[in-house]
């Protein structure tokens, strides 16, 4: 029954006043109305405002709410650790889903164990993520050696030895890490330990090819050690 749009007063009335007969049973439709749409008590109509707010589900039951949307400002969850706090079926990605940690590891820039390393904007490792050694050039002198402290706490390293002919790095080019067994020749990273290795040098300080066929030694110049963790 529709509520009617066009009713008398319901203000009392006086002897002598005249109810068009139209609006005789405006009092009795719109209680009618107001019944339908609130609902008695306990009411059985699924539409009425009893009938839902009876039927809400209380805080010691599980809610379904099928295909309807829940929205609010703010979700807090407080299960305790132990019990995953929710579940869900969809495998789709949720945009704009900002989170503290991945799978119970957290990102950072810094080298930690355990822990998710970022990439930076030219998607390489940041220089703080890796565990990395560099002496920097440094002059040497045949048949001498030298101890380098890195403090990498392993031997788990990539080492590469580099010779230039002054400190810009000019005409750099890799050593060999052997010596060459005819003249005792050549530089390489020896004796490691977890926090330093030495670098000993031959007669010469490394051999070289100059690119048109050309080779020989270099008993001069600067070297420059870089290790890279890798365990």
């Amino acid at each position: 029954m529709a509520f009617p749009t066009t009713i008398d007063s319901f203000t009392t009335k006086n002897s002598g006043e005249t109810i068009s007969e139209s609006h005789v049973n405006d009092l009795q439709t719109s209680v009618v109305a107001i019944e339908t749409k609130i609902g008695i008590d306990t009411s059985a109509v699924q539409s009425s405002l009893d009938y839902k707010v009876t039927h809400l589900p209380s805080q010691l039951q599980n809610w379904d709410m099928g295909s309807y949307a829940f929205r609010a400002q703010t979700l807090y969850l407080d299960k305790s650790t132990g019990t995953a706090p929710m579940t869900i079926l969809s495998t789709t990605k949720v945009a704009n889903l900002n989170v503290d940690a991945l799978d119970g590891a957290h990102a950072t820039t810094t080298p930690t164990a355990g822990e998710i390393a970022i990439l930076d904007s030219n998607a390489n490792f940041a220089a703080s993520t890796l565990r990395t050694y560099d002496s920097g050039w440094f002059g040497v002198s045949p048949t001498n050696l030298y101890v380098k402290t890195h403090n990498l706490g392993t031997t788990a390293l990539i080492a590469r030895l580099y010779w230039a002919s002054n400190t810009d790095g000019a005409f750099m080019q890799e050593v060999s890490n052997v010596f060459s067994g005819v003249s005792d020749s050549g530089s390489m990273i020896g004796s490691m330990s977890n926090n330093s290795f030495i670098i000993y040098v031959g007669s010469n300080l490394t051999g070289y090819i100059d690119g048109v066929g050309g080779y020989g030694n270099k008993n001069r110049g600067f070297l420059r050690a870089i290790a890279l963790v890798v365990g």
